[in-house]
């Protein structure tokens, strides 16, 4: 069997000793940005000031996936999920939001997702 491509491809992006993370309305220009760069429509935001601290929490829904971004202005962090499919690119998304927020620290993690793997692939043992 032919094993397919990846579908999907999911950014989980860590900035530490960010900037401007606390602030809503540049939090959602921060996403929308983020879309265009990766040539997604943003179809609807909810964004929030979190009840735990002041930081805000949220999702921006695109026309074939998500960006989401929760954030911790006490401790400078901030958690960016970014989820997109077909030719969209997430990582071009990467470079618009480090510009954006400033961290002086990051890390970026990714996962194919919905790509699938012959069993002599997956240990048995897990």
């Amino acid at each position: 069997m032919e094993l397919s491509p990846a579908p999907g491809m999911h950014l989980l992006i860590d900035f530490w000793g960010a900037s401007n993370i606390d602030e809503i309305e540049y939090v959602g220009y921060a996403l929308s940005q983020a879309a265009l760069a990766c040539g997604a429509a943003v179809q609807s935001m909810q964004l929030r000031l979190s009840c735990n601290h002041a930081g805000v929490n949220g999702v921006a829904m695109l026309d074939d996936s998500h960006l989401g971004i929760y954030t911790w202005p006490e401790i400078a962090f901030v958690a960016l999920d970014v989820f997109l499919y077909g030719n969209r690119d997430p990582h071009r998304a990467v470079p618009v939001l480090y510009k954006l927020f400033k961290p002086k620290a990051m890390k970026v993690t990714e996962s194919a997702r919905g790509k699938m793997i012959s069993a002599s692939e997956f240990n048995s043992d897990l």
